[in-house]
């Protein structure tokens, strides 16, 4: 605005009705703008002889603007200047030309005193609000100081437990008491599989065979059962959609009725688990290798049960026979 308003002072210059000028009410005119109530910076007024109030300019700024108000400037319509006056304006000056001079001074003392009241309610507001401002602002500061040492103390406990959480996950404890009902997607799904069939081989190791051998690719089939897990449509950070495969009911349905369960039921079949006089459930060879193999063209799991050698050193290296072939759903 400043080049503007310089090109209008230049204008000017030489004018014998219109002066143009500036003032720093931060400076030396700091009273004078207090008297004409300058609140905001700049702020233009315009002076219309006899008037030593001034009124404030709400038009547009640019040069060309500035320029046009500028020549619609004169004296002003007062009691001394009446010939300046337009008929309306003569029409509401008259009934205070005819007021009683007590009374008109009277009516200006109130209406002077209503202004200074409303701006002293107005700055008290101010001040009532900066000195509320500034007791948030501190007490927040205090907040921060004390709460983010514990919180940064909490975040780090936090990842910890997550951690140890995982751990135990390898054991497959979370699977039925931490984690049991919670979503996973595709690639989680096919490590719990994996660890709970680690688990199922560990258990019964010495008892229903000497060990239990999964193919590859078997996990990663056994992780896909449709009849388990579902899609989801999901939005990556970057924008893309994609779909999103989920357990439908958490980490315990891929061990409760999932096909971990049904792959049991085929071992213990597979295996002739029988029970003694004693009701004992047992096999004829404990040391047998156990094979469940995934053919990838069909999708169908065998089970091959591999006997011990004849020397019982329980190698695996016996003759091996495919006890069932299929599809955990059939």
């Amino acid at each position: 605005m400043k080049p503007d308003w310089d090109k209008l002072g230049e204008k000017y210059e030489d004018s014998k009705k219109v002066l143009i000028g500036d003032c720093d009410c931060t400076g030396p005119c700091k009273g004078v703008c207090e008297k004409i109530g300058v609140e905001g910076y700049p702020t233009i007024k315009y002076f219309n002889p006899p008037d030593t109030d001034g009124e404030t300019y709400e038009g547009g700024r640019s040069l060309k603007e500035l320029k046009k108000f500028a020549k619609s400037l004169g004296p002003a319509c007062t009691a001394d200047t009446w010939d300046n006056c337009s008929e309306k304006q003569k029409a509401e000056l008259q009934p205070y030309l005819d007021m009683p001079a007590d009374e008109l001074e009277t009516q200006v003392a109130s209406m002077k005193k209503q202004i200074d009241d409303k701006q002293a309610e107005h700055d008290a507001l101010m001040k009532s609000l900066q000195s509320q401002f500034e007791a948030s602002e501190k007490a927040n500061k205090a907040l921060k100081d004390e709460l983010q040492p514990k919180l940064k103390l909490m975040r780090a406990a936090v990842k910890k437990a997550l951690d140890a959480q995982w751990q135990r996950l390898q054991f497959g404890k979370a699977i039925s008491e931490v984690v049991a009902f919670l979503p996973f997607e595709p690639a989680d799904i096919e490590e719990i599989v994996q660890l709970k069939f680690e688990q199922l081989a560990e258990e019964h190791r010495g008892r229903y065979w000497r060990d239990l051998v999964g193919s590859d690719g078997l996990f990663r089939h056994l992780a896909s059962d449709k009849e388990l897990y579902g899609k989801r449509p999901a939005v990556g950070k970057d924008g893309r959609r994609y779909t999103r495969f989920l357990a439908k009911y958490g980490a315990r349905n891929v061990v409760n009725g999932g096909p971990l369960q049904r792959l049991k039921a085929k071992l213990m079949s597979a295996i002739d688990l029988s029970a003694d006089e004693d009701g004992v459930y047992g096999v004829a060879d404990p040391d047998a290798l156990v094979h469940v193999i995934f053919h990838k063209k069909t999708s169908e799991l065998e089970l091959s049960v591999c006997a011990s050698d004849s020397k019982g050193k329980g190698n695996g290296n016996g003759s091996c026979v495919s006890k069932w072939r299929g599809k955990l759903s059939s």
